[in-house]
């Protein structure tokens, strides 16, 4: 708080030496009412503008959200003492003090002024009334209320000149602006810069309204000595707008003083600058760091990832990395030894894979150039690991392209949630290469082959091509193209239909292929007919997780570190914490044989144990 107290401040500051430096003598008045006011506003808010940036940083520990423990483990609590700081209670109080009396102070004068209307008489007019009253007042305004002295406006005594220019103030609704710092002066009474913007919006309010009289025709010589005359320091209330001899020579210094158009748009475009320089300047920016913590996938998960990856990949043509076969952004698998042990690295546009790393739990990390599967060294540390381990594979080159790292569980090959052999949706381009060719029967040497040779395999090429504006799917088979609109009828080069309005089978299209649409940028670019059956799929349903109790009774037989919103603990007290409390956030991991435990009741980030805040 003292903090966003302290930006505000030099923001309002900057405003203000702004304005008296280059505004001030200017005769743009309207525009600098709205740049005071909006100085005020602007000076409050932008302290509180944050640009968020956001860094993720993945990671294979765990994390762990729960709704709440029902059943406490008996641990021993650590009472601890904590020493009261009285100095925030102290401000407080005169910060209370101040707001009731300033409050008090603006109430009495706004009660005085609604009894002043009340008991005296009036005089009104189309838009506003004259309230005469007994005392010697100089003339003052109050929202569409001028107040004079009785006897010297029955008397005739109050020039015309003067009328006008408080019937400025009234018309102009300057009293809304003084009301407006007045209240902000009750909860900032202590800000010397508010007093400060207060006399420079009062003065402008009196160049708006002589500007309004000399507008009337009035010769400046004139209306100068009328105010001389009118500004003897006569009482009236702060709340409303007065002749203020104090400000008299400023006023006959901006009378004589005519602002050149081109010079008006030239001070008012210097805003921008100003405004960037403190938005730049005074703003935050929070940097939030992201944990992916990554839990074991199932064979849905994965096999999801794969097919959705299918259909972008046919359209985008977006480079991705392939294990096994699959393509994936962001790879989650459930693996055997053997899996694992032969496992094959590639990408979707056959680049070539020129090194990665791998780390195995509890062993050194290794790296492995110019090779697609796993080196010798790596080989051994898979015999060593356990079932239920992870591996993780990570900086996948390929030239100078970086993939994002692989995370594999070590599971049985009978497990339910083993990863299978990639399965790609029907209606959508398969991203597997086609399976080679069997092998033809050998012949014996010198013997007469009576088999036939094989046809040669399909070449084809796919893409899209715009006709007669509209997007169109183009598959090229043996030299020959052929074309599809939106409807999946084929059309030739020209957009004219081959055979009638009749769709083309999914099936029929690409050799292989089994397709229903295709999209280009998350659009359909051609729907076909589909004539075939699907095959009902099955997948095991995901394995449940350790429930919150067994996690923490395992966490403390580790001696594991207790944490709540960043503050140390004990094992007992996040017990009591996470049971009071229905919605609590948890992490629980171990490095290197350290096990923490992080409690909270709102959004965390952990970063090798350590939860990180965000800061302004």
């Amino acid at each position: 708080m003292v903090l966003l107290l302290l930006k505000s401040t030099a923001c309002l500051a900057i405003f203000i030496v702004f304005y008296t430096l280059v505004l001030e003598k200017e005769t743009m008045h309207t525009f600098k009412r709205f740049y005071l006011l909006g100085a005020l506003v602007l000076s409050i808010a932008i302290p509180f503008i944050t640009f968020t940036e956001y860094l993720t940083v993945e990671t294979i520990v765990p994390a762990l959200t729960t709704t709440g423990l029902k059943n406490a483990v008996g641990f021993q609590e650590q009472n601890t003492i904590e020493s009261i700081n009285y100095i925030p209670y102290i401000l407080w109080i005169l910060y209370g003090v101040g707001v009731l009396v300033f409050g008090l102070k603006f109430s009495v004068n706004l009660f005085k002024i609604r009894q002043r209307i009340a008991n005296n008489p009036k005089h009104k007019t189309k838009h506003i009334t004259n309230v005469l009253v007994e005392d010697a007042v100089t003339p003052h305004t109050f929202l569409n209320y001028i107040f004079f002295n009785k006897t010297t406006f029955e008397n005739t005594g109050i020039p015309q000149e003067i009328k006008l220019h408080e019937e400025t103030h009234a018309l102009q609704k300057h009293t809304i602006d003084i009301l407006c710092i007045e209240l902000l002066l009750v909860f900032f009474w202590f800000n010397p810069l508010l007093y400060s913007i207060k006399r420079a919006i009062k003065l402008n309010h009196e160049f708006l309204a002589d500007a309004g009289v000399l507008k009337r025709g009035v010769p400046a010589l004139t209306y100068q000595n009328l105010l001389l005359a009118f500004s003897s320091g006569a009482h009236y209330n702060p709340l409303a707008n007065a002749i203020n001899y104090s400000l008299i020579k400023k006023r006959f210094t901006v009378m004589k003083t005519q602002t050149p158009q081109h010079a008006k748009w030239l001070k008012s475009l210097l805003m921008l600058p100003l405004l960037g320089g403190l938005l730049f300047s005074f703003s935050s920016t929070k940097t939030i760091k992201k944990e992916s913590l990554l839990p074991v996938a199932s064979t849905a998960q994965i096999n999801s990832k794969a097919e959705n990856k299918a259909t972008s990949l046919n359209a985008n043509q977006e480079t991705l990395i392939t294990i096994n076969g699959i393509a994936c952004d962001e790879c989650l698998f459930n693996f055997s030894k053997k899996a694992i042990k032969n496992i094959l690295i590639g990408t979707t546009t056959n680049d070539k894979i020129t090194s990665f790393r791998i780390k195995f739990s509890g062993k050194p990390t290794e790296t492995v150039k110019r090779s697609r599967t796993i080196n010798k060294v790596a080989k051994e540390y898979l015999e060593e690991a356990m079932i239920g381990k992870m591996v993780q594979i990570f900086d996948i080159r390929a030239g100078k392209k970086v993939f994002p790292p692989v995370i594999i569980t070590i599971v049985d090959k009978n497990d339910p949630n083993h990863t299978p052999s990639p399965k790609v949706k029907k209606g959508e381009h398969s991203i597997l290469p086609p399976p080679a060719p069997p092998m033809p029967p050998k012949v014996k040497k010198g013997a007469v082959s009576n088999i036939s040779p094989p046809p040669p395999p399909a070449h084809y090429k796919t893409g899209f091509l715009k006709i007669k504006g509209e997007e169109h799917y183009f598959v090229t088979l043996n030299n020959k193209t052929k074309y599809y609109n939106r409807w999946g009828i084929e059309v030739d080069d020209k957009g004219d239909e081959v055979n009638g309005s009749r769709r083309v089978s999914g099936d029929k299209v690409v050799p292989g292929q089994y397709l229903t649409k295709i999209y280009k940028n998350d659009k359909v670019v051609s729907e076909f007919k589909k004539t075939w059956r699907d095959h009902k799929m099955d997948f095991p349903e995901m394995p449940k997780l350790k429930s919150p109790e067994e996690n923490i009774k395992e966490m403390a037989d580790k001696n594991a570190s207790f944490y709540f919103n960043g503050a140390p603990i004990t094992a007992e007290k996040a017990i009591e914490i996470v049971t009071a409390q229905r919605n609590i956030n948890m992490s629980s991991q171990t490095n290197n044989g350290v096990s923490v435990v992080h409690l909270s009741n709102t959004a965390m980030t952990i970063i090798n144990g350590e939860m990180i805040e965000d800061k302004n």
